[in-house]
């Protein structure tokens, strides 16, 4: 009688034991794939985002088709100027205004946030600086204009730092 007790007892913690591994090992797959997913969402975020960045350059270089080529206009408050290929560009001081070009083009209805941003570039010739935005954590976007043209340019780093 004490035997068949102990082997009921011992039955029962083998079969929680089985259902608990198998709890385990479904919950570290969900965990895996969760990660897969959100990686996958985050460089989908970023390439809407880059998206949003050429589309709104091209909607500007569109108007200043259209206005006959002026050589600076406002919006919202911000005044730019464009490039001989009538691309946008915000200066101050001969520099890029990194800041003020994110504005420019990020969503009209609030601009998107980003952690941070920094300028890179030859100081002698200002048109060969580049604009990189700090999306998040390793996610980063780049802005520079080359032969007159914006180039934008959305990428991953890994523990790189600019």
């Amino acid at each position: 009688m004490w035997r068949a007790g102990f082997n009921h007892r011992q039955q029962y913690r083998i079969h929680q034991f089985l259902w608990l591994s198998a709890g385990l090992v479904v919950v570290a797959l969900l965990l895996l794939e969760g990660r897969r997913v959100y990686e996958r969402a985050e460089q989908t975020r970023l390439d809407v985002l880059v998206q949003t960045l050429q589309s709104s350059a091209s909607s500007l270089r569109q108007r200043w088709e259209l206005d006959g080529r002026p050589a600076r206009q406002q919006l919202d408050g911000i005044a730019y100027e464009f490039t001989r290929l009538g691309w946008p560009v915000v200066r101050r001081d001969g520099a890029l205004d990194c800041e003020k070009i994110w504005i420019l083009l990020s969503s009209r209805q609030q601009p998107v946030p980003y952690q941070g941003f920094i300028v890179q570039g030859d100081d002698n010739k200002r048109q060969n600086q580049t604009c990189f935005y700090e999306i998040n954590d390793k996610k980063w976007v780049a802005l520079f204009y080359e032969s007159e043209t914006i180039h934008i340019n959305g990428f991953l780093t890994l523990g790189v730092n600019l």
